[in-house]
């Protein structure tokens, strides 16, 4: 430092180099703080709190679906009509002889309706109501409410599961609100139990083509049900089956050993009929007016079913009597 306060300085000129002079080096930047992780669960708490809801949702609208067809039960339809009273009906005529149709068959198929043999697991399902409560229009009616709620279920699941969609609890709301639906849900026809099990076993077999091949099964044994239910649905059941059999093939190819399985059980439910038992189907029913047998000029052959085609028919048993009741 000079007299004035003055300071000296030195410069001193180096080349230029590719590596920085250790005076003059630059320190790595700091990494930024990483963020703080969320607590446990946080990111999928919306997620999981809107699944719920929409779960509370749904039993809300199964509650609604409940309501809507129990309430004035009998107030509506005005009517209770013989198809209904039909189903207590048969089943207390089974019970009261001893699980035996008219003509001795146990546990029988088919239930007389009219002239055909037509009714078949709507009667089960009158089992134990009857039972518990008798002859009870009430009860043939909610136990028909409490079957077609497979419906209502298998639309929710079918839209949440297999469709995906967000609001899938509505559907089930929306089969509540269909006029048509309405008036069948609150009655004991058979057309109403088989939709339910008929909306069931689709529901299962396309979560056997979505989630699980062991969903077949169910899809079996509802698709076995509704084909038992309703005379239609001898045609309807099977077209479906087979339409579903060919558009799915590879698939099913894929998952032989489940659908072999299936084809297994369909089988057995089949052809389970001791020597005894026969079939009064609606597609094997023989239709003839009462008063055709006692016609003098009819000719039946030698042998009464010689005329009916057994490998279409199965087995029919057929009963003739003279004008005084007495067997031939």
């Amino acid at each position: 430092e000079d007299a004035e306060g003055k300071v000296p300085l030195t410069v001193r000129l180096e080349p230029e180099s590719a590596e920085p002079s250790p005076a003059i080096a630059t320190a790595p930047p700091e990494s930024l703080p990483a963020p703080a992780p969320a607590p446990m669960g946080q990111e999928a708490a919306t997620p999981a709190r809107s699944g719920h809801l929409a779960t509370w949702l749904f039993v809300a609208a199964l509650a609604v679906y409940l309501v809507t067809r129990l309430v004035g039960l009998t107030r509506f339809p005005i009517y209770f009509f013989c198809d209904e009273a039909i189903q207590s009906g048969s089943i207390a005529g089974l019970i009261g002889n001893g699980y035996r149709d008219s003509a001795g068959a146990l546990f029988p198929t088919y239930f007389r309706n009219g002239e055909y043999y037509n009714l078949g697991t709507s009667v089960y399902l009158q089992w134990l109501p009857y039972i518990l409560f008798g002859h009870s229009a009430v009860a043939t009616r909610a136990t028909s409410v409490l079957v077609t709620l497979l419906a209502a279920v298998a639309i929710g699941i079918v839209l949440r599961d297999v469709f995906r969609l967000k609001y899938w609890w509505t559907g089930t709301l929306f089969l509540s609100i269909t006029p048509a639906w309405f008036l069948h849900s609150r009655t004991a026809f058979e057309t109403a139990e088989f939709v339910a099990l008929y909306a069931g076993a689709f529901c299962a077999y396309l979560l056997y083509r979505y989630r699980s091949p062991r969903d077949l099964y169910p899809a079996v044994l509802l698709g076995a049900l509704a084909f038992y239910a309703y005379s239609p649905a001898q045609v309807i059941v099977p077209l479906t089956a087979a339409g579903l059999l060919v558009s799915d093939w590879r698939y099913h190819w894929r998952n032989r050993r489940t659908v072999l399985a299936g084809l297994a059980l369909v089988l057995a439910q089949a052809f389970a009929r001791d020597d005894d038992g026969y079939y009064t189907s609606d597609t094997e029913r023989l239709s003839t007016p009462t008063h055709a047998l006692t016609l003098e000029d009819i000719d039946l052959g030698s042998d009464p079913v010689d005329f009916v085609p057994k490998d279409v028919l199965g087995r029919v048993r057929i009963r003739a009597e003279r004008p005084k009741g007495a067997a031939i």
